[in-house]
């Protein structure tokens, strides 16, 4: 059976790992994709004519009213984010959710509050 995952991973998961490290998450990659075959997430990629260039994991907070950008990797993200926007908020609309959210590095923070997204609160942390 062919699988989209399965043919794409290979591609993406260095993508989804050096998100995962970026952001500080301690769950290996395969744990993403682990969520992803269950449907408890989605990955969606960003093509440039046969190459995937980015890829995105979306998944679902049952505890809010919104879609939530967890991982994203690749590269040219302020090239194709804006066509990535509209495709975004009608996914949540059509999950039935009210936000698209994101928790974003500084620098891609500042590309997406010039395509009108608005920081709602800030996340800080400390090591332990």
């Amino acid at each position: 059976m062919f699988s989209a995952l399965e043919e794409a991973w290979p591609i993406v998961e260095p993508m989804i790992q050096a998100a995962l490290d970026r952001g500080g998450d301690d769950i290996p990659a395969e744990d993403v994709k682990a969520l992803i075959a269950d449907k408890r997430a989605s990955l969606w990629v960003v093509r440039e004519e046969d190459e995937i260039v980015a890829a995105q994991v979306m998944h679902l907070p049952e505890d809010r009213d919104s879609v939530m950008v967890w991982l994203m990797g690749g590269r040219d993200f302020a090239e194709w984010q804006p066509a990535m926007q509209p495709l975004l908020q009608r996914y949540a609309r059509e999950q039935g959710r009210r936000w698209v959210e994101c928790n974003a590095r500084p620098g891609i923070g500042r590309l997406l509050r010039k395509q009108g997204w608005r920081t709602s609160h800030e996340l800080v942390r400390i090591e332990a």
